[in-house]
Order: structure tokens, then C-alpha cells, then sequence
């Protein structure tokens, strides 16, 4: 939001503080991210559903997406900061899983190259000449006057997002519950087609 208001009031220098901090922010979140799901993976994933059969597939996805986090991250926090610029992607699922015969890892692995070729291009892309926000090193920090009213305007989604999140836990409990893995899997489905 602020940054939308200082790029239009012609703040370029607040505007790529903001950008700045937010990269920093989200690099920061990234590797908290990555190293909690990897010291406490396998009771997480029981926790959001996975079960006795299904845990080794759970955990051989998540330990090769984990560490695609930083891109996951880029991608989708920096994706704003080219939308509010007024600049508005192959499934290789497939390709990994079936052709490649890498299964379930070989789907965490699509993943990942798709959000780091997206984050690729955000990043170029806020560093290139079009863009009008740049990331800059000296804009690199995590400042405290900037980052309060970017975690204010984000509590909101997170929020949401989180509800979200515990409303999937909810159903993938209730299904390996009453129904079994069949039942969790064909959520799965259901929620990627949604």
C-alpha cells in the first residue's frame, strides 16, 4: 500500500527503501521457513495429514521443495512490486514424474524450477532498467520504520491464508479419519484443481 503511495507521490527513494526492506524481509522469512520445516518435518506432516503410508512420500516432497523456499517467497512477495509498476507462465510435473520416473520427488523438483524461474524473473526484472522500483544492495537492510506498515498490510493475508491452512488440516484429519489415504489424496486433487 505504501509503496504504491510513494511511487505515485515520486518518493522513488522511500518506494525502493520499501522494496528493499520487503526483499530482505522475505529472504529472511525464507531461511526461518526452510529450517523449521526441516528440523520438525515428519510431525508437521503427520499433524496436516499424512499418515503411516503416506508419510515417506510427504517427507520426500517437502525435503526437496524446502529448499526451494527463498524462490517460493521471491516469487510471490515480489510479484506485487511489478503489478504496482502497471506490468501485469509449462507443467513439468509430468515431465519429472512420468518421463524422468523421479515420482513424488520428481514433482517437488518441477516445483521449485518453476517458482525459481519465476523469482528469476521478478528479480530481473527489479533490477533491470524498466523497472521504475529497483532492488538496490544499500536498500538491502531491515529497517524499522519500514517494515511496521509492511507487516501491518500483511497481517491481514497471512491471517487469511492461515485460516485457510487450518480449515485443509481440518478436512485432511477428518478424511485419513474416516476414509483413508485414498480419500486425503483425492482432496489433494481437488484443492490443486481449485
Amino acid at each position: 500500500g505504501d509503496v504504491y503511495k510513494r511511487q505515485g507521490e515520486g518518493d522513488n527513494e522511500r518506494a525502493n527503501s520499501i522494496l528493499g526492506s520487503s526483499t530482505a524481509l522475505l529472504i529472511a522469512l525464507a531461511v526461518v521457513a526452510t529450517a523449521v520445516f526441516q528440523i520438525w518435518k515428519e510431525p508437521l506432516l503427520l499433524a496436516f495429514g499424512a499418515t503411516e503410508n503416506t508419510i515417506g512420500y510427504a517427507s520426500d516432497y517437502l525435503s526437496i521443495y524446502l529448499w526451494g523456499s527463498i524462490s517460493v517467497l521471491l516469487a510471490l512477495g515480489l510479484n506485487s512490486f511489478v503489478t504496482a509498476q502497471g506490468f501485469s507462465t509449462f507443467a513439468l510435473d509430468p515431465l519429472f514424474i512420468f518421463v524422468f520416473d523421479m515420482g513424488v520427488r520428481g514433482a517437488a523438483l518441477a516445483t521449485i524450477i518453476a517458482q525459481t524461474a519465476s523469482a528469476v524473473w521478478v528479480v530481473c526484472f527489479l533490477t533491470g532498467k524498466r523497472s521504475l522500483l529497483r532492488i538496490r544492495r544499500k536498500y538491502l537492510r531491515l529497517k524499522k520504520e519500514v517494515l511496521g506498515p509492511i507487516v501491518a498490510l500483511g497481517v491481514s493475508p497471512f491471517i487469511m491464508q492461515s485460516t485457510e491452512s487450518l480449515v485443509s488440516i481440518s478436512f485432511n484429519s477428518s478424511l485419513r479419519t474416516y476414509g483413508g489415504d485414498t480419500a486425503v489424496g483425492a482432496m489433494t486433487i481437488c484443492s490443486s484443481v481449485m
